[in-house]
């Protein structure tokens, strides 16, 4: 169950930070002149509770008509580099143009955030999306604002004193459909703030509804230590956390906590060695996480990660009390010939020493990757760009596929091969990065020349080397239109499209948005029969929205060519939720 009243404001958000290049994060950057006709243009009005809203500034982010492939950043005729981001300010009658836009689709936000959007469970100053045919000018797209709500209040120590710099934590208090209060976002930094120089935290453009505050725990550090998470009013249970009733425009003060004495921390130290001979493991990684113990009240999370020394000597510092997996692996784009199984240590009221992890030489995974019917040079360099990923779970433990006992990377090399060392025995599952670039798509993975359905079995030590990935050179296009049947009363502004490629073991999928005209188009696909599934937000009777399927429907898409599909939807028939 995923509520989704953020969708397009996340969109705008990550935009905002990442603007070059738009929604992916590629390897290379591509420039080219931007080209298009700019004879489109956006006008309307801000209003904050019903009056003009003067000097305010409202953003317009350029959108990717698809979302599988890079977007190049353009230079434009005259030269200059367009980052994809407008910017206007409304007048004194709280009205705002901004012209000169190419065609294009538009996410367009009034940029405050101590206002919010007026509309009923707006969980954020929700952006708008807009798309320009060319030539078109598109007026009205209006933003009625109210101001949020405040928050306030102090943190202080158990001696009284302010807590400087520390994040207080903003969660929704939600009932369920047990009846029971639940937090929403707990632990997350989304709805933050830092404490000031007297211990002072101010949460403004708060949505209208019941809320808990919180500090310590995870993301509360202090002077090298933690506190307990501690949820007003100067409580460690979330259960007893008291629900703090806020409406737009109003300030609630004096929301103080008083923290527990600061939580120590600890060290612990070990080493790393050969598990047939004894001999040091020098120079590799090691992390440990925290079990979560079920039944048990601790709740609060635990990481350490360091590097071994030329003795395999290691230390791994501020860790919290309870138990703790170790593992060991390679670093950030780093190969590794070892794995060891998970080594468990506990840590109580003290330091622990002599942790001895025993690191095992693993087995290797070689192989060559080619892009089926293709030999165009520009296609096959591409290649080079994508990341494998290997994740070994051993036969004795398939029940829990989600923790595997090692994983292992390496980038494809320009000639097309690939090597993984290091990788454990069992079920050996193979995954790909392409880097945000959806033009090529792993369609297949044989061994021997047969397609393997789900894994690669690997003994201790083997040497497995005809592995062959094939990936394809998506040249099809889908561009479709949502029709519902009926005006629809329940049915967010959001919709979402996904494509799905049958028949296929290695989960090709391919997704978009589609704009608020109901069009959407999903580029770079391998020929092959797909599933369409409409997504969008419902409106639940308890008011709660989610995302849900709104309708299916089965196309073919042949190698190179640009298929359109209309899908219909009733909007009055009961949704099955996404999952």
């Amino acid at each position: 169950m995923r509520p989704v009243s953020r969708l397009l404001s996340l969109v705008f958000l990550v935009l905002l930070a990442c603007p070059i290049p738009a929604l992916a994060q590629t390897r290379s950057t591509e420039l080219t002149r931007d080209i298009r006709p700019r004879n489109c243009s956006i006008s309307g009005r801000v209003t904050i509770n019903g009056q003009p809203a003067a000097n305010v500034q409202v953003q317009f982010l350029e959108f990717p008509t698809e979302s599988n492939a890079p977007q190049p950043i353009r230079q434009t005729v005259d030269g200059s580099i367009n980052r994809n981001t407008h910017k206007a300010r409304t007048d004194g009658e709280g009205r705002y143009q901004i012209s000169n836009l190419p065609p294009g689709r538009f996410v367009v936000a009034a940029a405050s955030k101590a206002f919010l959007t007026a509309t009923a469970n707006s969980q954020n100053n929700e952006p708008k999306m807009v798309t320009l045919d060319a030539g078109e000018s598109r007026d009205n797209v209006d933003f009625a604002l109210v101001r949020g709500g405040v928050i306030t209040g102090q943190i202080t120590d158990a001696e009284g004193r302010p807590v400087i710099a520390h994040h207080v934590r903003l969660a929704h208090v939600i009932v369920g459909p047990d009846g029971q209060s639940h937090l929403q976002n707990r632990g997350g930094l989304v709805n933050s703030q830092m404490t000031d120089d007297r211990g002072v935290y101010r949460i403004y453009g708060i949505p209208a509804g019941n809320y808990a505050i919180s500090a310590g725990g995870e993301n509360g550090y202090f002077g090298g230590n933690k506190y307990s998470q501690t949820f007003y009013p100067d409580t460690p249970d979330e259960k007893q956390a008291k629900a703090i009733p806020v409406k737009s425009g109003e300030e609630i003060t004096g929301i103080n906590l008083r923290l527990g004495v600061k939580r120590k921390t600890y060290e612990a130290a070990g080493r790393v060695i050969e598990s047939d001979s004894g001999k040091p493991v020098p120079d590799i990684r090691i992390s440990c996480q925290k079990i979560y113990e079920e039944g048990s009240e601790d709740h609060e999370g635990g990481y350490g990660e360091g590097q071994a020394d030329q003795q395999g000597n290691f230390r791994l510092t501020g860790l919290n009390r309870g138990k703790y997996s170790c593992r060991v692996h390679a670093g950030w784009m780093e190969a590794t010939d070892f794995y060891a199984e998970p080594t468990t240590f506990q840590v109580r009221d003290e330091d622990v020493s002599g942790i001895e992890i025993k690191a095992s030489r693993g087995g290797t995974v070689s192989g060559v990757s080619i892009i089926e019917g293709s030999n165009d040079a520009a296609t096959k360099t591409k290649l080079s760009r994508i990341m494998i990923y290997a994740y070994s779970v051993p036969e004795e433990r398939q029940e829990d596929r989600n923790q595997p006992s090692s994983h292992h990377q390496t980038n494809i090399k320009p000639d097309g091969t690939f090597l993984l060392t290091g990788v454990a025995p069992g079920k050996v599952t193979l995954h790909v990065n392409t880097g945000g670039d959806r033009s090529l798509s792993l369609i297949r993975i044989e061994q021997g020349g047969a397609p393997i359905e789900e894994s690669i079995k690997l003994a201790k030590g083997e040497k497995i080397t005809d592995v062959r990935l094939i990936f394809a050179a998506g040249t099809g296009v889908i561009r479709g239109q949502v029709q519902a049947t009926s005006r629809p009363q329940t049915i967010g502004e959001t919709y979402r499209i996904q494509a799905r490629l049958q028949g296929n073991k290695t989960g090709v999928w391919f997704n978009n948005l589609v704009d608020e005209k109901g069009r959407f188009e999903l580029s770079s696909l391998p020929a092959g029969e797909y599933e369409l599934q409409l997504n969008g937000v419902v409106q639940l009777p308890n008011g709660d929205r989610r995302m849900m399927v709104l309708a299916k429907q089965k196309i073919s898409v042949p190698a190179g060519s640009t298929v359109t599909v209309t899908i219909p939807y009733d909007p009055n028939r009961p949704f099955q939720e996404e999952r």
